[in-house]
Order: C-alpha cells, then sequence, then structure tokens
C-alpha cells in the first residue's frame, strides 16, 4: 500500500459503519508524504491530515484526522467525529429523512431500506451551555 502511494496509484480506505453506511477516502495523491520510523509506524500526509498505521498482530491500526467524520456524516461513537463535534440522533432529522423515503414511489421494500438508513447518529455541534 505505502508503494502504491510513493509511486502515485490510488489508495482508499473504506469503513463501514455500525448503520451499514460506507465510506470510503483517497488517502494517496501526488501530494502525498509518506514516513515511515524505527517503531514500524508509518504516517501518511495528504492535504495537511495525517493518517497514521500501527502493527498490530500482522495487520494496522488506521487511525488520524485524515480518518474523522465532518459535520453531518455518520459516526458510531464521540471518537469518529472531529474536535467540537459531538457523535449522536438528530430526530428531527431521521424523521425528515424516513418522511423523504416514505413519499418516494417506490416497491415498499426499498421504501422501507430507505427508512431504516435514515436511523444512524451523525456528528453534530455539541451543544454549549450559556
Amino acid at each position: 500500500m505505502f508503494y502504491k502511494c510513493l509511486t502515485g496509484r490510488t489508495v482508499n480506505v473504506a469503513r463501514t459503519f455500525s448503520s451499514g453506511h460506507v465510506k470510503s477516502i483517497n488517502i494517496c495523491s501526488s501530494s502525498t508524504n509518506v514516513e515511515f520510523n524505527e517503531f514500524d509506524r508509518s504516517t501518511l500526509e495528504n492535504y495537511g491530515e495525517s493518517i497514521h498505521f500501527d502493527p498490530m498482530d500482522g495487520d494496522y491500526k488506521v487511525s488520524g484526522d485524515g480518518l474523522l467524520q465532518q459535520e453531518q456524516e455518520v459516526c458510531d461513537v464521540d471518537e469518529d467525529c472531529l474536535v467540537n463535534l459531538a457523535c449522536y440522533k438528530n430526530q428531527t432529522s431521521i424523521i425528515g429523512c424516513q418522511d423523504i423515503c416514505k413519499r418516494k414511489r417506490w416497491a415498499p421494500h426499498r421504501v422501507e431500506a430507505c427508512v431504516v438508513s435514515c436511523d444512524h447518529s451523525t456528528c453534530l455541534q455539541e451543544a454549549i451551555d450559556e
């Protein structure tokens, strides 16, 4: 994978959330900087955002700011979101999404799948008490 980045090829990282939503991001571009260190930890820096690869039992733990979810994006836990965002279900948004699904002229099983896909947590601004 790191060789592909070094040679300018495309590498995507995909994550499937508990809701079934999949997010795929391109972690390599012509501006990608790849760093290796003595602990076998590798870092990719792409457009100023870092992604870290730490070896774990023959695989890698992938982390870093470049993988965090932005506002209104799907999440499972607070740690999935950028700083100052929290992961929770916004019932108003979910109901609005489900209403749109119910108005579709689709087969009933597709409408139901759409309704179910609306019920997920998203990264939202944390409420500030004043």
